[in-house]
């Protein structure tokens, strides 16, 4: 069962409150690396597929492990919920559409946004997987998670097609569904929508393509190097779930039941969750040897959603009048991290680059075993140069606030040494992390200050992109084709790039950031 529906099943009194509150390779003579790649930035990344096309080229599709995002539009969420938009309860979403202007959304969406960069600052950050969810609401085809994004599906795709003319050797995988499921059909898929609407919107992607998109008969993604798929002007590789209905089968598209899909273990049981993805990158050659042969692209999620139960408590602690101390305590232990008793991470983002911290343990031990790694992965939280944020100050904040306490009543913030404002006044009841009590404040000109113990590594980051390139480039260079000179520069420009941004590790027990554990 879905996490929205288990909001609106478990308590009528938040569904209430929620609905209702007001080319060929180059020579080592030839090869060009452009001039500012060698720096701590994005430049690189943009075009690394191009940059690396010496080592790559020769590799097909399915060789390679591509970065991607998860949910990858949620950085451009509006204030509609979308039709279709609660899994597996399309009546009430309907219902929550219609609302839609008359309800607060604000908080529902800090619930369903995973990611803060735009689709083109992902893309120029080395993301090359597109997590595409759309339905068809509110009249048209649009991006969603929970809520319907602000622009058409077609003017983020017509976004792509502009980035793609200006980066002439990168190519780009998506899958489209509503929520990530591979081979749902019909109505399972797309709640309510005809096959006509379908059929138009892929017209219209095809229209604005064209050649981009590959044409699976004469380029199969198990067999074709990228070389050769770039020569062809192949570069869009467009998974289709629902795709009978949604593409009449067209053969510019493969079906979205093609994507082996494996999905983490939620953080609420992270030690599980690490064994299991320890296992999955010591098996990853294997499996994917045994997709390539049925020409299946092996995908793996290291994103999760909060913990069961968190959602609800979060919803109480917005909307209603509740034991604060309690509400807390009762969330964080949700998340069963050693001696993380007291912080309720308030949002989707927090819930990412908490579960991101874990995530880069596995990523990177799997790199430094010299393990294999899926097709791609998908994952929240992309930050810039090509990182995951894995701090505990959210995308979204301008502080780190995990531990904090309320100043006494006053006219301006006064928090004191090891401690910074967030912005946030309380003129009413207020209680610290650890339940101290601030009552209201008489005078209306005064309002209590939250404070916010300064943390360790708040905006800490991990080299997500660079390591997947680094992979690449070690599988690309052990090839019979592959040039020496070409790999020892190359590898060398990524290793620099990777120590930029390292596994990074401490003890922060109020933000759930342990240093030793789990054990890997």
């Amino acid at each position: 069962q879905s996490t929205w529906g288990r909001i609106f099943q478990k308590s009528q009194m938040i569904v209430l409150v929620l609905c209702f509150q007001s080319a060929a390779a180059p020579t080592p003579a030839s090869l060009s690396i452009l001039p500012d790649a060698f720096n701590s930035n994005s430049s690189f990344l943009s075009d690394w597929m191009g940059n690396t096309l010496s080592i790559i080229g020769n590799l097909t599709l399915l060789d390679l492990s591509l970065p991607g995002s998860h949910d990858t539009m949620t950085w451009d969420l509006s204030d509609v919920i979308a039709d279709g938009g609660i899994d597996d309860h399309s009546e009430i979403a309907n219902v929550l559409n219609q609302l839609s202007g008359k309800v607060s959304t604000d908080w529902i969406i800090t619930q369903a946004k995973c990611q803060t960069l735009s689709l083109l600052e992902q893309l120029n950050n080395g993301i090359r997987f597109i997590d595409f969810r759309i339905m068809y609401t509110s009249g048209d085809w649009r991006c969603l998670h929970m809520m319907q994004t602000k622009q058409l599906a077609v003017t983020y795709l017509t976004q792509l097609k502009q980035w793609l003319s200006q980066h002439t050797k990168e190519v780009v995988v998506l899958w489209f569904s509503k929520h990530g499921s591979a081979c749902a059909t019909g109505n399972d898929q797309y709640p309510d929508v005809s096959i006509t609407h379908k059929l138009n919107f892929w017209g219209e992607v095809e229209k604005m393509f064209e050649n981009l998109l590959i044409d699976a008969r004469e380029t199969r993604i198990n067999e074709t190097t990228i070389n050769e798929m770039i020569a062809k002007g192949h570069r869009v590789v467009i998974f289709a779930s629902d795709y009978e209905e949604m593409t009449n089968s067209s053969f510019r598209a493969i079906d979205g039941c093609k994507i082996d899909n494996q999905l983490t273990v939620n953080i609420a049981q992270e030690p599980k969750a690490a064994s299991a993805e320890m296992e999955r990158f010591q098996t990853a050659r294997d499996r994917k040897a045994n997709d390539t042969e049925t020409g299946k692209f092996y995908l793996a999620s290291l994103a999760n959603p909060q913990p069961d139960g968190v959602i609800e408590l979060a919803a109480e602690l917005e909307y209603t009048d509740v034991d604060v101390v309690s509400n807390r305590k009762k969330c964080a232990e949700l998340f069963n991290l050693p001696n993380m008793t007291r912080w309720c991470p308030p949002t989707l983002l927090d819930v990412s680059q908490l579960t991101n911290y874990y995530k880069q343990l596995t990523i990177d031990a799997a790199f430094e075993n010299g393990w294999d790694f899926p097709n791609a992965i998908y994952i929240d939280a992309i930050d810039v140069d090509g990182t995951i944020r894995i701090g505990p100050q959210s995308q979204a904040a301008k502080v780190a606030c995990t531990d904090f306490k309320w100043s006494s009543c006053s006219t301006k913030a006064s928090c004191g040494s090891g401690y910074e404002p967030n912005g946030e006044t309380e003129h009413l009841d207020a209680h610290d992390s650890d339940g101290t009590k601030h009552s209201f404040c008489a005078l209306p000109w005064e309002a209590h200050y939250k404070c916010c113990a300064k943390a360790k590594n708040p905006t800490g980051k991990f080299g997500y992109v660079d390591t997947l390139i680094a992979h690449n480039l070690r599988k690309g260079c052990t090839s019979k084709d592959s040039i020496p000179a070409s790999c020892s520069q190359l590898q060398a420009l990524v290793a620099s790039r990777r120590a930029n941004y390292p596994k990074l590790v401490w003890d922060e027990y109020s933000s759930g950031r342990l240093s030793t554990w789990p054990s890997l």
